[in-house]
């Protein structure tokens, strides 16, 4: 929501998505998220930019092995920097740093979060991916969708995107929004 907020042009194009193939006499039901490729790039660039852990879990090597030529002893702990790989001017340009949902339309549209190629890892990926991708990613996108369909997002200032350090990506401080609805009333009960 931050990111949206702070890229208001981003906000107004999904909001005319939605609107276009729900349009405004019902709310966004499950089988809706199909029909609505830039709200899903939104979701896949914001964790790109913002995975929920910058860090993977810890992997002890098994045995000796060589890992992008680097030599990794049996016995150590390998942790893979998820934010590094999805910042990678490499995969990412142009400006892998900026929030731009348009790339998952066009130059990266075969790029999904199970990180088949391991260039969107947010979740993690192969056999020690996170359990509970597929149901956070049907979360992530209903409560987005249904929340941008459902009201108008406005805040005083441009949004602090800093993040707090630690396992998980938590802005420092809180979101503070404003919100109007956009949808009849009798929608709302």
């Amino acid at each position: 929501m931050s990111l949206l907020l702070n890229h208001p042009n981003c906000l107004k194009e999904a909001q005319a998505e939605l609107d276009l193939h729900i349009g405004k006499d019902r709310l966004v039901t499950e089988p809706d998220i199909l029909n609505l490729p830039y709200l899903q790039a939104i979701v896949k660039e914001a964790l790109r930019l913002y995975p929920p852990s910058p860090l993977s879990a810890q992997h002890l090597a098994v045995e000796d092995c060589t890992i992008g030529g680097y030599h990794v002893e049996k016995g150590s702990r390998v942790v893979v920097n998820m934010h590094k790989i999805q910042h990678d001017p490499k995969v990412w340009d142009p400006e892998p740093s900026e929030f731009w949902p348009e790339r998952f339309l066009t130059t990266h549209k075969n790029i999904d979060v199970k990180g088949q190629h391991y260039e969107l890892i947010p979740f993690s990926a192969g056999r020690r991916g996170c359990p509970g991708t597929a149901f956070a990613l049907q979360v992530v996108h209903l409560a987005l969708a249904s929340l941008l369909h459902a009201f108008e997002f406005s805040a005083d200032a441009q949004i602090d995107m800093t993040e707090s350090s630690g396992l998980s990506n938590m802005k420092v401080g809180p979101l503070q929004v404003f919100l109007t609805p956009r949808l009849p009333n009798h929608l709302y009960e």
